[in-house]
């Protein structure tokens, strides 16, 4: 009696361990067939909300061929918060001006000025820019480069080479090496 009851104490633990097993494996296995269907229902809720709370971007929207040509920059201000548009004149004034002791610039810029900065900074004299003059750089760079074409022709006719300058990632040494080797950008040297 002993052995019977022994046995049968055997087999429902065997039986439990098994149920234990099957529910473990019905419970991966949904997991990894329903995963597939709750991404797709996340993705749908993600881009549902979307549309949901940016309603008027669709009515915003103009014609696409009006929106392909206008510029991408168009509309947006291009002012720094601390700008004027006073400031190309202005300059530095009041306290900041006893306090700043880099170069000083007037704009238009000329080429002159360009050549006494990049002198300045190759010498390492200074090592910043007012960040008013940064702006007003910028700023006479950006109203320059808008009246000039997006393709540009190169000719190799007078100087007999061209120059490929890529992305320096703000490195002013590696330009001025570049500048040092095929002299500055002018119309006989492209």
């Amino acid at each position: 009696m002993k052995a019977a009851i022994l046995i049968q104490r055997w087999y429902r633990r065997y039986l439990a361990r098994m149920e234990v097993r099957r529910r473990f494996s019905w419970t991966i296995f949904q997991n990894l067939e329903y995963a597939g269907e709750q991404d797709q229902l996340r993705l749908y809720n993600f881009f549902n909300a979307l549309l949901t709370h940016i309603p008027d971007t669709v009515s915003k929207q103009t014609d696409s061929c009006e929106s392909s040509r206008s510029s991408s920059t168009e509309g947006i201000d291009m002012k720094f918060s601390d700008e004027s548009d006073e400031l190309a004149e202005e300059g530095i004034s009041g306290p900041e001006k006893q306090a700043y002791r880099g170069p000083h610039i007037t704009f238009p810029l000329t080429k002159k000025d360009l050549d006494a900065l990049i002198d300045l900074f190759r010498k390492k004299k200074y090592n910043r820019l007012h960040p008013k003059y940064v702006a007003g750089i910028l700023r006479e760079a950006k109203a320059r480069l808008k009246r000039q074409p997006n393709l540009n022709q190169a000719s190799t006719a007078i100087s007999k080479q061209v120059t490929i300058c890529g992305d320096l990632h703000g490195k002013l040494d590696d330009l001025l090496v570049i500048f040092h080797k095929v002299s500055i950008i002018s119309s006989i040297n492209s």
